[in-house]
């Protein structure tokens, strides 16, 4: 039996913890979407701004299964890479390029629509006291400091995926090739 390499150690790790995190945050969103907010509530304008929003909604209805489908293969993917499955390694490069695609969509979307909705709450969400100029600056830096930067984080990691489960040793483990032996091809 091979050592399991590096080069499939990392990935799997790097999707388990992930689409734990995914699935997580799918099943709170779910849940944060089902309680009503109350008219004290700090959030019930913010919540009634997104919830007006027909691209939003769109958006949602889409991105939710899409996001948990992804985070529940990539978690079976990972232990499927720890246990040196073939299948896994090539699932991996599959989602890695899902994550190339959903990340270009999820930014361009937190751009284009949820970026206007964050300033109309944020100005909903105003005090007295505040400079409104300030605070909609930051806000609109934030968002766009935060999208264009996770975006780049992710599609960092979607690309280390793909070239450590392409290299050799990768593709080696996950074939089960033994040495003295001709290795199994596809």
């Amino acid at each position: 039996m091979l050592k399991r390499p590096p080069t499939v150690t990392v990935p799997a790790i790097l999707l388990l913890i992930f689409e734990v995190f995914a699935l997580f945050g799918v099943v709170s969103n779910l849940a944060m979407s089902a309680v009503p907010q109350g008219e004290g509530s700090p959030f019930a304008a913010s919540a009634a701004l997104l919830k007006e929003s027909p691209e939003y909604a769109l958006y949602s209805k889409i991105a939710t299964p899409v996001v948990a489908v992804l985070a529940i293969a990539g978690i079976a993917t990972a232990l499927g890479l720890f246990k040196g499955r073939e299948w896994s390694r090539k699932a991996g490069i599959g989602l890695a390029v899902a994550k190339l695609l959903t990340t270009t969509a999820g930014t361009w979307m937190t751009i284009t629509y949820v970026h206007p909705l964050m300033e109309k709450m944020t100005a909903t969400m105003m005090t007295k006291g505040g400079d409104p100029a300030i605070m909609q600056s930051t806000m609109k830096i934030a968002m766009l400091v935060g999208a264009v930067g996770g975006a780049l984080f992710w599609l960092a990691v979607a690309i280390a995926m793909i070239i450590l489960l392409t290299r050799k040793s990768a593709v080696v483990f996950c074939r089960g090739y033994v040495p003295g032996e001709p290795m199994m091809t596809d």
